[in-house]
């Protein structure tokens, strides 16, 4: 088996947090706008609730969130909305653990990997069943890869986003017997075991799949795993509910019943938690961290997201194309104010894309300062002594990275005229918002990701490889196309030596921030609160919302 890079340790929050400026308006900077306010202080909050004591079953913990699932099926979604469900119905090989993005196992109890590491066998657990009562063997896990790879497959139906990026090396995945499943690649990759803890290497019934195709509905809506929870309703726009599957691999869950109900108002969610209605919640207003740390019988619980939230230039439209320009626009932003203020501190300035607590991080590079004197000569430099106009693109709907976008925007829209940049505010439905991006027709946009994995591939390869930025399926939405860090970010999928690939990491660090191709402007903290009856539950780095071990006390 070969060994994955180590990854750095997340620092407490509080700590993390403790140095964050209070961002004060000096002369030269326009003034908070409406909705920012002061830092957020987290001290004394964790990432986990309380164990202590026998697990309770029984009871039925209903969880508000801000939007309904768009599908479930867990081979085609990309919305963290989806996933929330996904991750409860189904298992993967293998998953990460509590915590934490080390791997071990799930429904494979073990794995090898060939010299040349282009062959990776995995043996299969025993006993384990479907929710539908069919049996895990071998050919459950083919179809589930198989479908995705191959064009030809009779459910190879759908966009397969996340095989394009992390699984199109695979070039077959095969049966060797019930219980061993082999995967051929056509190069070593180093985060391939790591992936396959993802949510869309979750491993589906084939039954499930013929069932629903003989009744005329789409797999989707019927979904079939081995997870913990299995679907009992779904109401569209309302609520999911899931019950507990008694006969889990792993164990029944404590819990009867987990329900995740839609509540797109941020405020009436709170609301609900405080009354107890809710058991859980995400999705809290930053200026109610410190209200929800106080109130009755409520838990807060937060951590350093795995995550960043970004301002994206598009480098295949003029003035973008030219990296001075690039450079100019992100000088004219403060970022220590982005953190403290639009933030409430529950934030910390970005220098790169990928997150400080990650393997790979280049810890000596610093965000740009804002220095609007010398934007402007640079623009000057770049043939606009006058600046110019152009449009910046942003989501009416707040974002995990992004939960003020129209504030964020106002900022950058004064902050840019500053240096005789005008930016008029495009405001976008999220339903439209990716697709028209993904298509080019931006000036510049906001946007975030949040890690499926704790490997730096996951981040520098999906925003900013070459191989990303497909117009009309990009995920590398500043359309960036660098051959050195194409190169550099390529050689490191395939190198299995920590150092030397954490070296050529770095690299592609110091390419990225100097081309400027983004600004990575935040790296903000994950926050859920929780009433106080709930125990055995804890924050992820991925956002993953595990409720396996989660009970209810009396």
């Amino acid at each position: 088996m070969t060994p994955r890079a180590p990854l750095l340790p997340l620092v407490a929050c509080a700590l993390l947090l403790a140095g964050c400026p209070q961002g004060p308006s000096s002369p030269t900077t326009p003034g908070p706008a409406e909705g920012e306010g002061p830092s957020v202080s987290l001290d004394g909050l964790t990432d986990a609730l309380p164990s202590d004591g026998e697990p309770r079953r029984g009871g039925t913990l209903i969880f508000g969130r801000g939007a309904d699932t768009v599908s479930l099926d867990p081979a085609d979604v990309t919305d963290g909305e989806s996933v929330k469900a996904i991750e409860a119905i189904f298992d993967t090989l293998v998953r990460y653990e509590a915590g934490g993005t080390e791997v071990e196992p799930a429904l494979a109890t073990a794995w090898e990997v060939s010299d040349d590491r282009k062959t990776w066998t995995f043996t299969l657990r025993e006993g384990v069943k479907f929710h539908d009562g069919t049996a895990l063997d071998a050919d459950a896990v083919v179809f589930s890869f198989e479908r995705q790879r191959d064009p030809a497959h009779e459910f190879h139906q759908g966009e397969f986003v996340y095989w394009q990026d992390q699984f199109s090396f695979v070039t077959r995945v095969s049966k060797r017997d019930d219980r061993t499943v082999v995967f051929e690649l056509d190069r070593p990759f180093v985060p391939f075991l790591t992936n396959l803890a993802m949510f869309t290497a979750s491993i589906v019934s084939p039954a499930g799949f013929r069932v629903a195709k003989e009744k005329g509905v789409s797999p989707a809506s019927q979904p079939v795993g081995t997870g913990p929870f299995k679907l009992a309703d779904w109401r569209r726009g309302d609520a999911i509910v899931l019950e507990a599957f008694d006969d889990h691999w792993g164990g029944r869950p404590h819990l009867d019943k987990l329900v995740l109900r839609t509540i797109p108002d941020n405020n009436t969610r709170f609301e609900l938690l405080k009354k107890g209605d809710l058991q859980a919640m995400d999705g809290l207003n930053l200026a109610d961290v410190g209200l929800a740390a106080q109130a009755k019988d409520v838990t807060v619980l937060a951590q350093p997201g795995m995550n960043v939230a970004y301002l994206a230039f598009n480098n295949k439209r003029k003035p973008f194309d030219d990296p001075r320009v690039r450079q100019a626009c992100a000088m004219a932003l403060d970022l220590d104010r982005v953190a403290a203020r639009i933030y409430y501190g529950l934030a910390t300035p970005a220098a790169n894309p990928l997150p400080p607590t990650l393997f790979g991080h280049h810890d000596d590079l610093r965000p740009r300062k804002q220095d609007r004197e010398a934007a402007k000569k640079l623009l000057a430099e770049a043939g606009h002594p006058r600046g110019f106009k152009t449009t910046l693109w942003t989501m009416t709907n707040p974002r995990p990275y992004l939960p003020q976008p129209d504030k964020m925007a106002q900022y950058v829209k004064a902050a840019l005229a500053q240096i005789g940049v005008e930016a008029t505010i495009v405001p976008k439905e999220w339903a439209s918002y990716l697709e028209e991006v993904q298509k080019a027709e931006h000036d510049m946009c906001f946007l975030g990701w949040t890690g499926d994995t704790g490997d730096p591939d996951n981040f520098l390869y999906v925003l900013l490889d070459k191989d990303n930025a497909r117009v009309g399926s990009a995920s590398n939405y500043s359309f960036y196309e660098d051959e050195v860090v194409h190169d550099l970010l390529g050689r490191a999928r395939i190198e299995a030596d920590p150092p030397r690939r954490e070296a050529l990491y770095r690299q592609a660090q110091e390419k990225i921030h100097a081309d400027c191709p983004m600004v990575p402007l935040v790296h903000t903290t994950q926050v859920a609160a929780f009433r106080s009856k709930v125990r055995g539950f804890r924050l992820h780095p991925t956002g993953i919302l595990d409720f396996r071990r989660t009970w209810l006390a009396e």
